[in-house]
C-alpha cells in the first residue's frame, strides 16, 4: 500500500527520487524517510501559507519555499545541501 505524505510530501519523495538518489536512498536505509517526507509536508504547507499571510501570491510563495524543502538543487550541482555559497533566505517585513 503507497503511503500518502499530502501534496508536498508525495512532491518531495519524487523529487528527492530523482534529484538526490544518494540522499533519499539514506534516508530509507536509515528509517528516517517517512519523518523526513512528513517535515517536508508541514515545512512547506507552514511556510507557504505564512508567506501568503504576509502579502505573497500563491506562485510566488511556492517560487521561494519549494526548492527549499521539495525540489532541492541535483546531487550533481550541490552535493551536500548545507553548502552553498548562496543560501535560501527569506527576508518578509
Amino acid at each position: 500500500m503507497k503511503k500518502d505524505y499530502g501534496h508536498y510530501g508525495n512532491l518531495a519523495k519524487s523529487e528527492w527520487k530523482r534529484l538526490r538518489p544518494k540522499m533519499y536512498r539514506e534516508l530509507v536505509k536509515s528509517g528516517q524517510l517517512d519523518s523526513a517526507l512528513k517535515a517536508a509536508q508541514e515545512q512547506t504547507s507552514n511556510m507557504i501559507a505564512d508567506l501568503i499571510l504576509k502579502g505573497m501570491q500563491v506562485h510566488e510563495a511556492k517560487e521561494v519555499v519549494l526548492p527549499m524543502f521539495v525540489s532541492p538543487m541535483s546531487e550533481d550541482d550541490q552535493p551536500d545541501l548545507g553548502e552553498s555559497s548562496e543560501p535560501n533566505q527569506v527576508i518578509i517585513e
